[in-house]
C-alpha cells in the first residue's frame, strides 16, 4: 500500500510558507502527535487536515494581505477538496465562507 507522507508533508509546507503570520502556530498544528500519526497511515483523515490547513492559511492571508487570481483560484480548489472530504460534512463550512 502507498503511503502518502509526502504529499502532506508537502502540502503542510506549502501553508506554511504561503501563511503571511501565525506561521509557528502553523508548524505546532502541523507536528502534532496526533496528525503525525494520522499522517503515517493510509486514511483520508491526513488529506482532510492537510488540505484543512492550506484552508486556513489561504484564509489568513485574505484576511492579512489579500488574495490575487492565482490563489483565489487555489482556494477554490482546495476549498472543494475539504468540501469533498468526509462525505461532505465540510460542506456547511464552506458556505460560511
Amino acid at each position: 500500500m502507498p503511503n502518502y507522507d509526502y504529499g502532506i508533508l508537502l502540502m503542510c509546507y506549502y501553508a506554511i510558507k504561503k501563511i503571511p503570520i501565525l506561521k509557528m502556530m502553523a508548524v505546532f498544528w502541523a507536528a502534532l502527535p496526533m496528525n503525525l500519526y494520522q499522517a503515517s497511515g493510509v486514511s483520508y483523515d491526513s488529506f482532510t487536515f492537510a488540505v484543512g490547513i492550506v484552508v486556513f492559511a489561504f484564509i489568513i492571508k485574505l484576511w492579512n494581505e489579500g488574495l490575487d487570481k492565482r490563489d483565489w483560484i487555489r482556494l477554490g480548489i482546495a476549498v472543494f477538496a475539504l468540501g469533498q472530504c468526509k462525505g461532505g460534512v465540510y460542506l456547511s463550512l464552506i458556505l460560511l465562507l
